[in-house]
């Protein structure tokens, strides 16, 4: 891979990074969202995810991962990482950016694991840009990082 950037990336870590060239370097081109954004047609699309649906009050988004995803060490990606990748950003010591634009009215949402591809994500109440900012929450695998994470290491 190769990217034109002012300054070499600070961390490979996308969710304390607090710089441009961290973010642009990472962002899509390293990890991804359950979600995307398309900057052109200026409209969400699937990401990680291959649909999604809300409840009727908007406060229940479940989301459908693709079939076979995997990491770049062919492990599967599933929605225990989604839900890892929640408690990372919704970590009191971390306190990654992407937390404050998930959290509405000062509560954080629930993520629910249905089965290995389907997850929900319950809001206190509806947030009508919720679509849009999960898109900044990118996924990070579980099997690489619970255990830093565990042990106060992840950062």
């Amino acid at each position: 891979m190769v990217v034109s950037a002012l300054a070499p990336p600070k961390t490979f870590n996308i969710l304390i990074a607090n710089e441009t060239t961290t973010n642009d370097i990472l962002s899509r081109l390293v990890l991804q969202g359950i979600i995307d954004y398309d900057n052109i047609t200026q409209e969400v699309q699937p990401g990680l995810c291959r649909s999604w649906e809300t409840s009727p009050d908007g406060t229940v988004w479940t989301f459908h991962l693709r079939r076979g995803l995997k990491w770049s060490d062919g492990h599967p990606l599933t929605a225990d990482d989604v839900l890892f990748t929640s408690r990372v950003v919704f970590d009191e010591k971390i306190h990654p950016s992407a937390a404050d634009l998930l959290i509405v009215n000062g509560v954080k949402p629930v993520f629910t694991k249905i089965d290995d591809l389907n997850f929900t994500v319950t809001l206190p109440e509806p947030f009508g840009p919720f679509v849009y900012v999960i898109s900044s929450m990118r996924i990070m695998p579980r099997h690489k990082l619970e255990t830093a994470f565990e042990e106060g290491r992840f950062e």
